[in-house]
């Protein structure tokens, strides 16, 4: 006997499926289950059946196609990962959900996304790999089960985030990943399933599992057509950043330097990828395992499944790696979806279809209902061949490390391509996909063709209208080139700890929050004593930001172990860390993921003990009582670090080459932090 609920929730699942073109009779009492594979930075024509290269084989990815349909036109409207996928989930534009750069945004809990909507509508749902938004791995709305892991993770023996509880897994991450998937898949349910399958692979550093390590090792990657581009008529920021780099630390040191007029290229390496290939060849090896797990279980047929890309990625083409361009390596996308009772098997889908489409898709194949607040569109009618996108907005919002490059707005159609840069003085882009479809040749200058520029400016505007585009300051994280940042020279940060509280002392306002932890009396002061994990949380501030200038920070401490952070901001990309190794004082910074750790040499003892670390323009150096124990080579940071300065732990994405939080345990009787020069008595 089912309930009323179940029972209106079938009949609207019916309904649903009528509208797809899916008999009653078909649908009848069981609602199709979904299944949703997303892979990182797969381009769009990195599967075995594309044919490029032409010794790459796939043959379960290529399996999805020839039993479905291959979406030839698939698009993100950013090609960047957490914006991306927070489109994916939500059927939103980035402007609209606001998840602008990797990791440092969240979505709104109350965004409607299509697993939030199908566990409402009675569906079991779960969430198995990459979120990649936010700073922490725990669990999101719209899941019953969840497993992931912070940020991007790492290949081998990642820490996981199962339902809340925290562990490291031995093994290759995505073997992990399609072993836990395989796990949920087995189980005996009475309800529709929704599985959301994020995978960290192909992601930077290519890492293949072991079997594919050494695989095809006489097999190289074609010269693309238009690796040789030379942007002689390309915006002139592109030939500034492509010489001199794009990172704030570079874009602020070429200011003024001459640009080239245009780029040579070095001889092609066709060896220089493989392993992003390789990669792609593990991915494959678990789809395989999901689909025979759905196949056993007799619940292949009636499985949505999806597989796609949360964006494109160069290779080569214009000289280029990485993504984040409007040109087509960037923003196609591999797309397949199999269902036989929708699709003809070995179909393939020539309109146009977005990331933002596939929120909406999924809702309307389960028959329920679509929010108004989804801007993309079902797929279902591109399916029977009818025309869903005559256009579509691109976006991408700039990310603070990466000053080189700019806001970018473009509109695409089937035949054109524009492109503009709202908040620098350059030139356009205009390409004719139909006769230029590697975009060598940009237009935009060309008296011939200023009517189409024209044109599609004017369309441009109109979907910016559509989709309220909010005009004005741009969205994502300052400083945007122009803007300088305000600069707070001297103390920027004094927690004495004598006083009871954790208020800043400096003037500033930079005032911490205690997580736990408690004032205690040491001789004649009161101090903070730390133990099981408390820590001080110091958030974000105009005048706390270390990128960019020499950096000085102290704390006078008295350990109660041999290890443990006392002072640390940012996390795996860019930040530092003061903290206890065994009894010895370590100085670790993290620029652009690439670590410098310098000790001293004698352990501090159990006493109390002042210590200072500084980020000068000569390197790092580290203090005991205001004697120098340890330098290194480094720079400064080339941007203020994401994650907030914690005193006590290093929470979110670590700093250092410790293995997790590192928790300080024993007595701090102040923390400081000088921005600028400051000398060290």
């Amino acid at each position: 006997m089912i309930t009323r609920r179940e029972f209106i929730s079938r009949g609207a699942a019916a309904a649903g499926l009528l509208a797809a073109g899916i008999s009653v009779g078909e649908a009848d009492e069981k609602r199709p289950n979904i299944l949703f594979i997303l892979t990182d930075d797969q381009r769009y024509d990195a599967m075995g059946f594309m044919g490029r290269p032409a010794w790459l084989k796939t043959p379960n990815i290529d399996r999805i196609a020839s039993e479905g349909a291959h979406f030839r036109n698939a698009f993100v409207t950013t090609s960047l990962c957490s914006p991306s996928r927070a489109s994916f989930l939500s059927g939103q534009y980035v402007h609209s959900h606001g998840v602008t750069t990797n990791e440092g945004f969240e979505l709104d809990p109350s965004t409607p996304t299509f697993p939030q909507v199908l566990q409402n509508a009675g569906y079991e749902t779960a969430f198995v790999g990459k979120w990649h938004q936010g700073r922490k791995s725990d669990p999101r709305p719209g899941f019953d089960y969840w497993l992931s892991f912070l940020g991007q993770g790492v290949y081998d023996d990642p820490k996981l985030n199962e339902n809340g509880r925290e562990f490291v897994a031995k093994g290759y991450m995505t073997d992990l990943l399609t072993d836990y998937a395989v796990k949920w898949l087995k189980q005996d349910r009475d309800k529709p399933f929704c599985m959301m399958l994020s995978h960290k692979a192909v992601h930077g550093p290519f890492t293949p599992p072991a079997k594919y390590k050494d695989a095809l090792p006489n097999a190289e990657i074609p010269e693309p057509a238009s690796y040789k581009d030379t942007y002689e008529d390309k915006p002139e920021w592109m030939r500034r950043a492509f010489t001199f780099g794009m990172r704030r630390e570079q874009w602020v040191a070429n200011e003024g330097m001459p640009i080239p007029k245009k780029l040579e290229r070095k001889p092609w390496n066709g060896k220089g990828m493989m392993d992003y290939y390789r990669t792609i060849m593990g991915i494959d090896d678990g789809v395989g395992q999901v689909l025979d797990t759905l196949e056993s279980t007799g619940q292949l047929d009636n499985t949505v499944i999806v597989f796609a890309g949360d964006n494109g990625y160069f290779i080569g083409e214009h000289g280029l790696g990485d993504k984040r361009l409007i040109y087509e390596e960037s923003i196609r996308i591999p797309f397949l979806m199999r269902y036989p009772k929708l699709i003809k098997a070995g179909s393939k889908v020539d309109e146009t279809v977005l990331n933002i489409d596939l929120a909406p898709t999924l809702i309307e194949l389960a028959g329920a209902k679509i929010p108004d607040t989804m801007q993309g569109k079902s797929m279902v009618p591109a399916i029977k061949g009818k025309t869903t996108h005559e256009s579509f907005l691109y976006e991408y919002f700039r990310e603070g490390w990466l000053a080189g490059l700019p806001l970018m707005l473009g509109v695409r159609t089937n035949e054109w391509k524009y492109c503009t840069y709202p908040d620098i003085k350059d030139i356009d882009e205009l390409y004719d996909l139909k006769n230029d479809p590697i975009e060598m040749h940009n237009l935009s200058q060309a008296p011939a063709y200023a009517g189409k520029v024209k044109e599609m400016k004017t369309e441009l505007e109109r979907i910016k209208k559509e989709t309220a585009y909010p005009e004005g300051k741009q969205l994502g994280e300052p400083p945007v080139i122009g803007e300088k940042i305000e600069r707070v020279l001297g103390e920027v940060l004094f927690l004495d700890f004598s006083t009871g509280t954790a208020n800043d002392q400096s003037g500033c306002g930079n005032s911490g929050f205690l997580h736990g932890g408690q004032m205690v009396e040491d001789g004649d002061k009161t101090v903070l004593k730390l133990e099981k994990g408390d820590f001080v949380n110091v958030p974000h501030s105009n005048n706390l930001y270390a990128g960019l200038v020499p950096w000085t920070i102290e704390a006078r401490v008295k350990a109660e172990s041999p290890n443990g952070v006392i002072m640390a901001q940012g996390g795996e990309s860019n930040g530092y860390s003061l903290h206890l190794r065994d009894c010895i004082p370590t100085f670790a910074v993290r620029i652009e993921e690439a670590l410098t750790e310098i000790a001293g040499k004698d352990p501090i003892g159990d006493g109390w003990v002042r210590l200072t670390a500084a980020i000068t323009k000569d390197g790092a150096k580290l203090y005991v009582d205001g004697k120098l124990v340890a330098s290194g080579n480094v720079g400064l940071l080339p941007v203020n670090p994401v994650e907030d300065l914690q005193i006590g732990r290093d929470t979110g994405t670590l700093v250092g080459s410790y293995k997790d939080a590192n928790p300080f345990t024993g007595l701090v009787e102040y923390a400081r932090i000088w921005a600028g020069e400051h000398k060290v008595e």
